[in-house]
C-alpha cells in the first residue's frame, strides 16, 4: 500500500514529458526570448536538439530557456544527462550561428 501511494506521489509531482514538434516549439521561442540569436538560429538549435537530445534533456532545455523550473526533469535524468543538456547550447550552438 506504501509503495502504491509514493508511486501515485512521483507520478503528481513529475513533470509532464512531451515530445516532438511542441518540445521543439518551446526550444525555439525560449532560444528567442532568452538569447540575442537570430530567428533561423534559434530554429536550428530547436532542430538539432530533437535529434541530439532524448525526450527529458529536451524538456529540460526548454524549461532552462523559459525560465521555468527544470529541477524536476533534472531530478529524472542521470548526472551526464543533465551536463549533455546544460551544455547543449555552448556545445551545438556554434553550428547553428
Amino acid at each position: 500500500m506504501r509503495t502504491l501511494i509514493a508511486f501515485g506521489f512521483v507520478l503528481a509531482v513529475a513533470p509532464t514529458v512531451w515530445a516532438g514538434p511542441e518540445q521543439q516549439a518551446q526550444i525555439d521561442a525560449g532560444c528567442r526570448a532568452s538569447t540575442n540569436w537570430s530567428e533561423a538560429a534559434c530554429t536550428c538549435i530547436a532542430s538539432v536538439a530533437g535529434e541530439k537530445l532524448n525526450d527529458m534533456q529536451q524538456s529540460y532545455l526548454a524549461a532552462t530557456l523559459n525560465e521555468q523550473d527544470a529541477t524536476g526533469y533534472a531530478g529524472q535524468m542521470t548526472a551526464p544527462e543533465v551536463l549533455e543538456a546544460t551544455m547543449f547550447m555552448m556545445k551545438s550552438g556554434p553550428a547553428c550561428q
